[in-house]
């Protein structure tokens, strides 16, 4: 399990390297800000790294203005020279995009704010993204209920994304058969590197084939935009006085494909078959459509094992992926 996501604030003359993250100086980020909030009077109370695992860095700020009083925000800085070094090394460059999250917020989240409560954009600066700082926990702090109320939000942007700006395309990634071919063949190449048994391997390469065969039925599947990575890990649930708010984060895999891949991979893991149908059940996942959502949860499995040679997910958030994709076959 996670923390719930908090920062700890540092004095400023100790905070030029923490945690392996380089900060920005203080007057790039006021200069930033101040495109952004379209005010000069402001003070930066207090800034530092969150804990939030990501490719990029990631600040708490607070902020002090006449207008706005003080308010917490989180600025993520989208560049390539910015990544961190686990994620440089490990994220396919075919995956890389430091200006999706961007489009995505200032193209699509934020013209939907209102039905959707994802968090609040500021702007978009000199590769700096300013948005607000939602108080939640990550889902997988939370109950069953809890994963259910984010599996009907996930129905509601499915629907809410269907009409999106084109200005948009260009930055999504495309989950098609092709996408997923890439990941077969990848993580094949993986598993014949690594030590695993062949008897490992064998089993690995007829799923794989059989997995390959059936791939393109996916693109028949309901189609849209999609985070692109749904896990509990990546949405936040906040308490407030008009109940349970639903707030996805990390948007950096966004794109066009299988609506239930956002499903499959929000049901990811270890559940019992009883929760993955109450939380299919609560998105409105019909019966005969269950065992397509299996198979996603299968594409999603071989994505990981085709994600790097040898990266390790941060504790907490590690599964046998190979077992995940032995199964439901």
């Amino acid at each position: 399990m996670g923390t719930i996501l908090t920062v700890k604030v540092v004095p400023s003359a100790a905070r030029a390297v923490l945690s392996g993250v380089r900060l920005l100086p203080d007057k790039t980020i006021q200069a930033a800000l101040k495109a952004c909030l379209g005010e000069a009077s402001f003070k930066i109370r207090e800034r530092g790294p969150l804990t939030k695992a990501s490719s990029f860095p990631i600040e708490k700020l607070e902020i002090e203005s006449p207008s706005r009083g003080r308010i917490q925000l989180v600025c993520k800085h989208l560049s390539v020279d910015a990544m961190l070094e686990g994620a440089a090394a490990a994220k396919p460059r075919f995956a890389l995009d430091p200006l999706r999250e961007a489009a995505v917020y200032l193209d699509l989240l934020a013209p939907l704010q209102d039905e959707l409560g994802t968090a609040r954009l500021l702007g978009f600066e000199n590769g700096l993204l300013f948005i607000e700082c939602v108080q939640g926990a990550e889902l997988y702090e939370r109950g069953l209920e809890s994963w259910k109320a984010a599996a009907q939000w996930l129905r509601r942007f499915h629907g809410c994304s269907l009409h999106h700006s084109p200005n948009l395309d260009s930055r999504l990634l495309h989950f098609d058969a092709a996408w997923f071919g890439k990941w077969a063949d990848r993580a094949g190449r993986f598993l014949t590197m690594a030590k695993d048994g062949r008897e490992q391997v064998q089993a690995f390469e007829s799923a794989r084939d059989e997995f390959l065969e059936r791939v393109e039925d996916i693109e028949s599947y309901p189609q849209g935009v999609i985070h692109g990575e749904f896990y509990a890990s990546n949405v936040l649930a906040e308490e407030t006085s008009a109940g349970l708010r639903i707030v996805p984060i990390d948007w950096e895999m966004c794109g066009v494909g299988p609506q239930w891949l956002d499903l499959a991979a929000l049901t990811s893991g270890p559940w019992t078959p009883e929760d993955i149908t109450q939380i299919e059940d609560a998105y409105g996942l019909d019966d005969r459509d269950r065992p397509k959502a299996a198979f996603l949860r299968r594409a999603l499995a071989l994505q990981w094992l085709g994600w790097s040679a040898d990266w390790i997910p941060p504790e907490g958030q590690r599964q046998n992926w190979l077992d995940a994709f032995l199964s439901d076959r």
